[in-house]
């Protein structure tokens, strides 16, 4: 099950522990929840530099990606809270499939449903999250390009 799982997910990097499937209340759909955990023994300290493998505590995220057509899907992160040997500071370890509480994949589809229909309360209302954490999603988006286009004017211009 370990190698399935992500490779149907689209990202690597994971590896998973469990599954189990739910009934949510509010909309009345299955939720597949899949606990995961990096696969990475170790994660460089983002002050220092220095590849940290002292585990000091675990947080649980629960990350939403892509549903399917029976039911939503859920990965059920434990990630792991690191303290460096070099600086003594810690860190939460991070993955570049995650941003938030989305997968990188599900967060650029609801995006783009919204660059298509124009409508954040029509997207908000079919992925069952609110108006203003689509809204943040697109305002992140747009955030990325206006610096992509400031780089390009710097270069022209």
């Amino acid at each position: 099950m370990s190698t399935i799982l992500p490779a149907e997910l689209g990202f690597g990097g994971f590896r998973v522990t469990g599954t189990e499937q739910t009934w949510e209340g509010k909309r009345g759909r299955r939720v597949l929840e899949a606990t995961v955990e990096t696969v990475r023994e170790s994660s460089p300290c983002p002050w220092c530099g220095e590849e940290c493998r002292r585990v000091r505590a675990y947080r649980t995220l629960r990350v939403r990606d892509i549903p399917t057509r029976l039911s939503d899907t859920v990965l059920v992160w434990h990630r792991r809270r690191f303290e460096c040997d070099g600086c003594g500071r810690t860190h939460i370890e991070t993955h570049p499939a995650v941003e938030g509480k989305f997968t990188a994949q599900y967060a650029r589809q609801l995006t783009e449903a919204v660059n298509t229909s124009r409508n954040i309360g029509a997207v908000a209302l079919a992925a069952g999250v609110s108006w203003s954490t689509i809204g943040a999603l697109v305002n992140k988006k747009a955030l990325r390009v206006l610096w992509w286009w400031r780089g390009l004017v710097g270069v022209i211009g």
